[in-house]
Parts: structure tokens; C-alpha cells; sequence
């Protein structure tokens, strides 16, 4: 057995575990162990000692004297004998002869360090021992194989009377696994080092331990090179010493593409290296320093041996390949698809800070352009443009005598906090704020700064689950980044001159625009902030921002042609502005229709963010609300979970994907919950406090309490006629049938009627106007007026799983009219619909309406004790403990039918009562 693959990929602790196995196993093995050692590579059989020991005393009076005189004369126990038997020969003699007893593993660790006599021996026996009770195992990286793993895996013998070769390769982690074994060594390891030390391990697990370990000393406000920085310098962990050991034998034009590529110090950044290879222009041949990087096809390298080559160049060599990269990467640039050239060109700028930061001073703006521009390609190297932008900002007002010292510094170090916050790096958001704080001092901000400030308070307020602190903060930054924005036509604004000043300022306000929107909702009276902002702003900027602002109106006052264009405003902002709102622009795009748009943008932008946070947090739980709507219950289930594990750096969140995890769990169940839910008092107004108010009105539902039922889900209402939020309204049909079939209060009842008809003739959604016709059918007393909307509720919801609920609703309405046989067909549909989308919850009562209506019932023999389907729901539900009128409300029939039903399911299952049910039922 060969067992190949990168260093440091576990291939020694596999070996390991290979040994314990067969140590521990019910046969009585003979583990052998032996590892190689570079220094011994010249002793003859030093390998071969460890094994040949082992095998003397086992084989005590066992092998006759010629073998047993080689063996000793290998491991130096006697001098040669004239004439002995060869080493080989006398090793697999006595393996041989052991193995008739009992099995043999030998297990050889590090064989490319093997001296050669032990090596030829090695291999000699591996061709003997295949049809023995010996299994020879050798651990060899690929790097020291004569052909590619992969190759050797495909080329190896087997069969009967062949030698077999097993050749087992261990394939580097993946990026989940890497995050698994990074976050069970340094669980709170600040996320772009997390991100870091994966990308540096190449998914070697020694490595990813190495790493994990070096970051102990390093602070959560540290930058992205930090590891190379400050780290990897004199660093005496055994990954770090090998890649030293290995640039030693690197020759000199290799190390320095190597250094060059380490410079690229992200490490995401290093993948730029094949782009700018791939997209290279002729300018790229020129003399001088620029050729000092290959111009061809690099060939696959390791990003941490580049690393530990960058951090040994010398300051003038790295200066040098700083400014060849910088005119490299403006090359390759226009070239390059769109996200990879916004990368290029932001890299560019920020090799051409670090090569001179003393002549950078002018491009501080451009860097601060550059940093918007990455916001949905790499957020997180967006963070760190802003605060080196600001360094820039601050070093130049150092000496400028300006009015407003560091306020252009104090805006991009908020800015650079948001994005840090919403990647999960507390610390470093807090020391960026801090920062910023400092900076402005105690005079009065500018403009621009006092929005940044404010917009950073907001965001902040809002990963806290603090909605309301939120809009306050979030209107005050709209004011302040609107009065920068009116100005910003001239030099000295918001982070650059002229035009880039102006451009930065007008997607500042765009950008708190459209999240002061999203997170206010609609509301009766409109925004203050936005009707102050909207006559300063100039007139393509105030357009944009009025076309978004109308996702704040009521729905009587707007239209759905100019819904989804502001929604899609709103997502084309969005896209650009690296703030994690995507949960609440789901919640407008499912009352709009428009799930698939946002869909499309989360996943678009989910490469741009850490795969933990607040953002990875928000993004999920974005991606769950639109599956419901799409894909159906299993994807997502799997958001949910990639939600749960984003939760490492936002523990805020907890909640809120708890009760996504609830969602989920009771739309995949059919079942009674057995205890009470949790509250969702503690929840912002969003989809997931709905939706833990869904599930607890559902419980009470299936236990035939629609008055509890009714009470939960009138508490989503507003009760003084402001509009209702995504949650209520994507709950209308359940409420109103609770409210209906309780009795409730009738004033309730047709306000919530009146509300869902508005959002329909406000959206125009197939969703609304179908929830809007089966609300008024439900409402109604007249059945035929029920059924006419009810037929015209499926019309308007096509073929999608909107179509789910009426069809329901028309089946339910028909079986209850004693139309049985015209009932089937919808609620067949709507079974069909449930359990394609997972909702197993309601695929469960659709079945059971399904089967009340026994289609193609079997004939059964007098006295059978076969229960029919209405039966067993019946006994189901009452072994459950509801009450005849429970069980009536909750299946639309009469207590007397229930009470008719159970005096067959006694007769039939033999029992007295109702407290037999259960066991009987579980024994059948």
C-alpha cells in the first residue's frame, strides 16, 4: 500500500491511524513501525533496523542460521559472514514464516528518506509479500513519486497472481473542512485571517494547525498581511521551517516570481497572477523593471512558499516588484472580464501605495473609488482599500493646514468599519470606528464624515437587531451624506476631487437611501429624511433615489409597474454597496414576485464575502426566504445550515436563524409539536419573527384551537391601519381562515381582507392578487361566490407554488360542499405542489382532505378492520388528545361525523377508548 499526496496533508497521521487499527483489531497482528529520516539517508539499513529488530525477537529459535545470521549482520548484531544470505531474502524469509502464525502491517513512514539498501529491500519485498499475510504500507509525498498520483492510482495491478499495488492518495481538505479544523484550534480566530490561514495551508491539515497556531500573538485589528508581516518572520513552526528549507533550493529568477507573487499578500489576491498571465499585452515585454515579472502561463504555486519569499526579500527588491506588478496589473486590466479588471485595477492602485507610500499621497481618492468598486467582487480587500485610503487621507492632512483635518480620513475609516462589521471582524470594526472618532476630534465633522459616522451607527444598531435604532441612524446619515452630495462638484469632498468626489458621494447616498428604505418598510407617513434629502441631491441622483423610496410607500399610493422598478433600483444598488440588507430586499422581492432577482444578486455576491458574519449571516437567511418561494423546503434547509455555521462572528444573529431553523422544521412536519414554542418577542419585524409566529399559530391549529391560532397571527397587524410587513401579508390566508372559521372579531377579519387587496392592486404579484381572491372567498358567506374566487385565485397563480394554497382552499371548499369528486383534482395539485417543495406540513392536510374524499376506495369485506384514511386521521388526532370539537374544527367537519368516526376505530382496533388509541395505533 502506497499512501501519496501533498506534504503535510495528513499522510503520517493516516499511517498512524492505519497502525491502531490493526493494533486494536480482533486478530492478533504484528505492527511493525519504522520512519525514515533525511539525516540517516547515508547510514546503510538504518531504515531497515527498525523493522528487522522487531522481527529477531518474534522469530526467536524459529528462523535457521543463515537467515537469522543476515538479519543480525544487517542490524549490526554480528559482522558479516562470507557467503550469507541477502538482506532482501532473509527479510521476506522471515515474514514469511511469521505470517503462517499471525498477520503483519509495516508501516513505513517518510520512505524518500530511505538510505538505499533499505530501500531496495523495501521494494523487493513489496513485489514478494502480495500473496502473504503481510501488508507493507509506505507513506511517500508526491512530489518524490516517479509518476502523479493520480497516474499511479489508474496504472496499478491487481487480480489473481499479480502483484497489486494499492496506491491511496490523500487529496488536500476542502474549504469546508479547512474552516472545520481552523475553527476547532482557534475557534476565535478573526475571519480574514481565517480566510488567510486556508488559503496558505493549500488544505494541508499540519499546515492549517501551523498557521492556526502562529496567529495566537496577532490582534483582531490586524491587516491582511499581517501573516507574512508579522508572523512568518523567524518563525520556528515546522511548515513555516520546511517552505525555508524549500526557497533555499529555489533558483534566483524562480524565488523572485515567487516573491512577487507573495506580495500579493491577500492571499485571496495571488489567483491574479493567472489572469494577468492570461490577459497580458505586448506592453508587458518592455525593458526595465517590468520584466522583471514572467510574462508566461505561471506554473501552480505554493502560496505560503511565495509568502515566506516575499518576507525575505530584501526593502528595495520589494519596492521594485511592487511597482513592476502595479504596471503588470493596469496592463492586464481593461483586458480582463469585468469583476477580474475591477480586481486588477484596485490592486494595481494599492501596489503602487505600498511600493512609495511617501509619494502616494494624490491617490488617495482613486483608492477610495477603487474600494467602492470591489464591494461585490471582494469585500473584504474593500475594507482595507478604505483604510489605507484613509491612512493616505490622514498623512496628507497632517501638513495641509485644511479647515476639516481628517474628516475625508474619518468617512473612510467608518467606511472601512461597516465593511469589517459586516464580515464579522468585530474588533477590527471597533478599532476602524475608534479610529475614526479620534480623528475627528472634537471639532465639528464635515459633512461627509458625520454621515459616515451615523451610517456606521445604524449598521451597527441593525446587527444588533435594533430596527428602530437603525432608521433613526440611518435618516440622520441619509441628511448628512445628501448636503456632501449637493456640494460635491468641487475639489476637497468625500474622499477625492472632482468628478471621483462626486461619484463616491452619490452611491454614499444612494446606498443609506436604499437601506434606510428596506429597513423602515412601508409606512403611512413617509420618511423625513428622504423628502429632505430629495430637493438638494442633484437630479439624477434624486430620481434614482424617489424610484427606490417608493418601496416605503403604502400600497394604495404606488403601482406595480413602478414597484418592480424600484425594486430593481434598489438590487442594482445593492449589488455595489456591500450592506448586509439582502434579508429585507427578499422580503420586498417575494411581495413584488421578484424571489428570482434576488436570488440572482445574493448568489453573485456571495464570493464577495467571508463565509462567516454578519453578511454571510444576512445573505443565507436572504437565500432561504427566496427558496421557500423557489426551489421549496430542502435548499432551503441547506442556507439554513450554511446560515448556522456564519454564526462563528455573529452571534447576534443566533435568533434569528433559530427561528429560520423552526420555520423550516414545522413546514417539514406534519406532526403535533409535543411542547411549547419558543417566543419571538425578542425578534426585529422581519420574515423569521413571522415566520416563529406562523409556527406557533400552526401548532395551535393542528390541535384544532383556531382562536389561539387567530390571536398569534393578528398580532402581525398593525391594529391603527399602518401597512402590514412581508410576515403578515405572506401569512394573510392563514389568518384569515383562523379568524373566519373562530368567530373572531369581524372589523379584524376585513381589515386584514382590505390590506392583502391593496398589496395585491400595489404589486400586482401572482402571490398577492391569488392571496387577495382566496381572502375574499374565505371572507365570504356565499358559497358560490367562494368558489368563484377561489376557481379565479388558481388562475392568478399560475403554475408555480403560489398555486399551492388556492388550489388547496377550492378542494377544501368543494369536499365541504359535498362536491367530493369535483375536489380532487385541486387538491391533488396542491398535494403535488407540498411535497415537490418539501412543505410537508401542508402536503400532510392536503393529503388528508385528499383521502376524505376516498377516491377509487377499495371495496372491503363486511367486518374488516381496515381503517379508512378519514379514520385514521381521525384516531391520530384524538390519540393525541384533542377533543372531538378540536379534531371537528381542525378537519372542517361536524363533532357528531368525529364522534361516528371513533365508534368504528374502537370496533375495529379493539379497544374500549380513547386511551387505547395510542398504543394500539403505534402497534399497527
Amino acid at each position: 500500500m502506497l499512501i501519496t499526496g501533498p506534504p503535510g496533508s495528513g499522510l503520517s497521521a493516516l499511517l498512524e491511524e492505519l497502525a491502531e487499527a490493526a493494533s486494536s483489531a480482533s486478530a492478533d497482528w504484528l505492527v511493525l513501525r519504522a520512519r525514515a529520516a533525511r539525516d540517516e539517508s547515508s547510514l546503510p539499513h538504518a531504515l531497515l533496523h527498525q523493522v528487522l529488530s522487531p522481527l529477531l525477537a518474534e522469530l526467536d529459535g524459529v528462523l535457521d542460521e543463515g537467515r537469522r545470521s543476515a538479519l543480525e549482520a544487517a542490524v549490526g548484531v554480528r559482522a558479516p559472514d562470507e557467503g550469507r544470505v541477502p538482506v532482501a531474502m532473509a527479510a521476506l524469509g522471515a515474514l514469511e514464516v511469521l505470517a503462517r502464525h499471525r498477520p503483519v502491517l509495516v508501516a513505513v513512514d517518510d520512505a524518500h528518506w530511505a538510505d538505499p539498501g533499505s530501500a531496495a529491500v523495501l521494494r523487493f519485498l513489496a513485489r514478494r509479500l502480495a500473496r502473504t499475510a503481510v501488508c507493507l504500507a509506505q507513506v511517500l509525498p508526491d512530489e518524490q513519486m516517479a509518476q502523479p498520483p493520480a497516474e499511479a492510482a489508474a496504472g496499478r495491478t491487481g487480480g489473481a497472481g499479480t502483484d497489486e499495488v494499492v496506491v491511496v492518495v490523500v487529496e488536500p481538505l476542502g474549504d469546508a473542512d479547512s474552516f472545520a479544523v481552523i475553527d476547532a484550534e482557534r475557534p476565535d480566530l478573526d475571519p480574514l485571517l481565517r480566510t488567510a490561514v486556508a488559503e496558505l495551508s493549500a488544505g494541508r491539515p499540519r499546515r492549517l494547525v501551523d498557521l492556526a497556531r502562529l496567529t495566537e500573538p496577532l490582534g483582531a485589528a490586524a491587516g491582511p498581511d499581517a501573516l507574512r508581516r508579522r508572523l512568518l518572520r523567524g518563525s520556528p513552526h515546522p511548515s513555516v521551517a520546511a517552505a525555508r528549507r524549500a526557497l533555499d533550493g529555489v533558483p534566483e529568477d524562480a524565488r523572485r516570481e515567487l516573491a512577487a507573487r507573495g506580495l500579493l499578500d491577500d492571499p485571496a489576491g495571488a489567483h491574479l497572477t493567472a489572469l494577468v498571465a492570461r490577459t497580458g499585452t505586448a506592453a508587458g515585454q518592455q525593458a526595465g523593471a517590468h520584466d522583471r515579472l514572467s510574462a508566461g502561463e505561471p506554473p501552480a504555486a505554493d502560496l505560503l512558499l511565495a509568502a515566506v519569499a516575499a518576507e525575505a526579500a530584501e526593502e528595495a527588491e520589494t519596492a521594485e516588484l511592487r511597482a513592476a506588478w502595479a504596471l503588470r496589473l493596469e496592463e492586464a486590466a481593461p483586458a480582463a472580464p469585468p469583476a477580474a479588471g475591477r480586481r486588477m485595477a484596485a490592486e494595481a492602485l494599492r501596489q503602487r501605495v505600498l511600493a512609495d507610500p511617501a509619494a502616494a499621497a494624490g491617490l488617495a481618492g482613486p483608492l477610495e473609488a477603487a474600494a467602492r468598486s470591489l464591494l461585490g467582487v471582494d469585500a473584504q480587500r474593500s475594507g482595507e482599500l478604505f483604510a489605507l485610503a484613509a491612512d493616505l487621507h490622514l498623512a496628507a492632512d497632517g501638513g495641509s493646514g485644511a479647515a476639516e483635518p481628517g474628516s475625508a480620513g474619518a468617512a473612510a475609516l467608518h467606511r472601512a468599519a461597516e465593511v469589517a462589521l459586516a464580515s464579522g471582524r468585530t474588533g477590527r470594526a471597533h478599532d476602524l470606528a475608534a479610529r475614526a472618532a479620534a480623528t475627528d476630534g472634537g471639532g465639528a465633522r464635515s459633512s461627509a464624515s458625520s454621515g459616515a459616522h451615523e451610517r456606521w451607527r445604524g449598521l451597527a444598531a441593525l446587527a444588533r437587531g435594533d430596527r428602530a435604532a437603525a432608521v433613526e441612524h440611518l435618516q440622520d446619515a441619509l441628511g448628512h451624506l445628501a448636503a456632501a452630495a449637493a456640494t460635491a462638484q468641487g475639489p476637497g469632498v468625500a474622499g477625492g476631487e472632482g468628478d471621483a468626489g462626486a461619484s463616491g458621494a452619490t452611491e454614499e447616498v444612494l446606498a443609506t437611501g436604499t437601506a434606510l428604505v428596506l429597513v423602515a418598510g412601508r409606512r403611512a407617513r413617509p420618511l423625513a429624511a428622504l423628502d429632505a434629502a430629495l430637493p438638494v441631491l442633484p437630479a439624477d441622483v434624486a430620481a434614482r433615489l424617489r424610484s427606490v423610496s417608493r418601496l416605503a410607500l403604502p400600497w394604495d399610493r404606488t403601482g406595480p409597474a413602478e414597484q418592480r422598478r424600484a425594486l430593481d433600483d434598489a438590487l442594482e444598488v445593492l449589488s455595489g454597496a456591500g450592506l448586509p440588507v439582502l434579508r429585507l430586499a427578499a422580503d420586498a422581492g417575494r411581495l413584488l414576485g421578484r424571489s428570482q432577482q434576488v436570488g440572482s444578486l445574493c448568489r453573485s455576491i456571495a464570493a464577495a464575502w467571508p463565509t462567516t458574519g454578519p453578511a454571510a449571516v444576512d445573505l443565507h437567511l436572504a437565500l432561504v426566504a427566496v427558496s421557500l418561494d423557489l426551489t421549496g423546503v430542502p435548499e432551503a434547509r441547506h442556507h439554513v445550515q450554511q446560515a448556522r455555521a456564519a454564526l462563528r462572528h455573529a452571534p447576534e444573529a443566533a435568533a434569528a436563524v433559530g427561528q429560520a431553523e423552526l420555520l423550516l422544521e414545522r413546514l417539514g412536519s406534519g406532526q403535533v409539536p409535543d411542547g411549547a414554542l419558543p417566543d419571538a418577542v425578542d425578534l426585529p419585524e422581519s420574515t423569521e419573527r413571522s415566520g416563529a409566529v406562523w409556527c406557533r399559530a400552526h401548532a395551535h391549529r393542528l390541535r384544532g384551537d383556531l382562536a389561539a391560532a387567530a390571536a398569534e397571527l393578528l398580532a402581525l397587524w398593525p391594529p391603527d391601519g399602518a401597512p402590514a410587513d412581508a410576515g403578515a401579508l405572506l401569512n394573510a390566508l392563514p389568518t384569515v381562515h383562523a379568524l373566519r372559521e373562530s368567530g373572531a372579531d369581524p372589523a379584524a377579519l376585513a381589515r386584514v381582507v382590505e390590506q392583502v387587496t391593496a398589496w395585491a392592486a400595489g404589486s400586482g404579484a401572482p402571490l398577492a392578487v391569488s392571496s387577495a381572491l382566496a381572502s375574499r372567498a374565505t371572507a365570504s358567506e356565499d358559497p358560490a361566490e367562494q368558489r368563484a374566487l377561489l376557481e379565479e385565485a388558481v388562475a392568478a397563480a399560475g403554475q408555480g407554488p403560489a398555486a399551492a394554497a388556492p388550489q388547496l382552499a377550492l378542494g377544501m371548499l368543494l369536499r365541504r360542499s359535498r362536491h367530493g369528486v369535483w375536489a380532487r383534482e385541486p387538491l391533488g395539485a396542491a398535494l403535488r405542489i407540498f411535497e415537490d417543495h418539501g412543505s410537508t406540513a401542508f402536503a400532510e392536510l392536503a393529503r388528508r382532505e385528499l383521502e376524505a374524499t376516498a377516491p377509487q376506495r377499495p371495496p372491503r369485506p363486511m367486518g374488516s378492520a381496515v381503517l379508512t384514511g378519514q379514520e385514521r386521521t381521525v384516531a391520530s388526532l384524538a390519540a393525541k388528545g384533542l377533543a372531538n370539537a378540536d379534531i371537528a374544527r381542525s378537519l372542517g367537519i361536524s363533532a357528531r361525523t368525529v364522534a361516528h368516526h371513533l365508534q368504528h376505530v374502537y370496533a375495529k382496533l379493539g379497544v374500549p377508548g380513547r386511551q387505547h388509541l395510542r398504543a394500539r395505533l403505534e402497534d399497527r
